[in-house]
């Protein structure tokens, strides 16, 4: 990936999770924007925050993201919620025409090579928020993890993939991505960067059928129903191999759906890998076949 491309990635990726509301929830329930935002339904926390620090003679003010009446089990089975538990934001009053905002974030987990750099963005982009309306200056980060896990050789709940993330940020994208393979051509401009995206997400897709992770994995299933469903909209002179297309993109999405609510067991994934590898390489192929190996 270039480093505009990567840019782009991240903060796109960072952006989805500080939305306040996600197409997505029903998948990923802990999204830190709606917990942030929209804690118990109602509660704006980041509001709260500026209005505690502008207000009160109170330094600090927290926010929480899990919610014990969503989140617990009686028994602690089936439990899932944010690794990001809470934050702090506290003044730092260094002379009276300077005042920082320090954040001080506590994590039940944390996987540095991939999930560090997203949180720490999140962290920033919060103090930039407060700062701004309070008029003070974006201070120091802290993060502190109950469980480090300095590597982690598979992708991570983290990388919502970019075609499932299309649906909330950038809707267009997926109609951009099927008219271009249904015309096998690309314009210039925000269609090639859509094809772009699709391209990454068969790289994704692919390197998540490679190694298991026990937390969970980012798989693509609504965007590829969307995509899918689009396809065979305006496929109105019914060309097979538009066809054929539809029909491996909506396989994949139901082997995947089909993964992702069953138990995730090892063994679980050894079946659902191998068989969505074979499926992604088949739209690998197809998909170059219409635009050749770079878009």
């Amino acid at each position: 990936m270039e480093d505009s491309d990567r840019r782009t990635w991240l903060s796109e990726l960072v952006a989805w999770w500080q939305l306040e509301r996600s197409g997505l929830e029903h998948r990923m329930p802990f999204v830190h924007g709606s917990r942030l935002r929209r804690y118990g339904g109602k509660i704006n926390q980041i509001e709260r925050i500026i209005k505690l620090l502008k207000e009160k003679p109170s330094t600090r003010a927290l926010a929480v993201l899990v919610d014990p009446f969503r989140d617990f089990t009686e028994n602690g089975q089936n439990e899932e919620f944010a690794s990001f538990c809470l934050v702090e934001f506290k003044r730092r009053d260094v002379s009276s025409s300077q005042r920082f905002i320090d954040a001080l974030a506590f994590y039940r987990a944390q996987e540095f090579a991939r999930w560090w750099p997203i949180n720490v963005a999140e962290l920033r982009l919060f103090q930039q928020e407060i700062c701004a309306a309070l008029s003070f200056l974006p201070g120091r980060i802290t993060t502190i993890a109950g469980d480090a896990r300095t590597h982690s050789r598979s992708p991570t709940q983290v990388a919502m993939p970019i075609i499932d993330r299309w649906l909330d940020q950038a809707p267009e994208r997926l109609y951009l991505l099927g008219n271009a393979l249904a015309q096998r051509s690309v314009r210039e401009g925000r269609q090639r960067e859509a094809v772009r995206g699709w391209f990454r997400t068969l790289a994704d897709l692919e390197a998540a059928t490679r190694e298991y992770n026990a937390d969970g994995l980012p798989i693509a299933i609504e965007g590829l129903k969307h995509l899918g469903a689009y396809l065979g909209v305006i496929d109105e002179e019914g060309k097979q191999d538009l066809a054929n297309f539809v029909r491996v993109l909506l396989r994949l999405a139901r082997i995947n759906e089909g993964y992702e609510k069953g138990d995730r067991t090892r063994a679980d994934f050894g079946r659902w890998g191998e068989d969505a590898l074979d499926l992604v390489s088949e739209l690998r192929d197809m998909t170059v076949s219409r635009f050749g190996p770079m878009a």
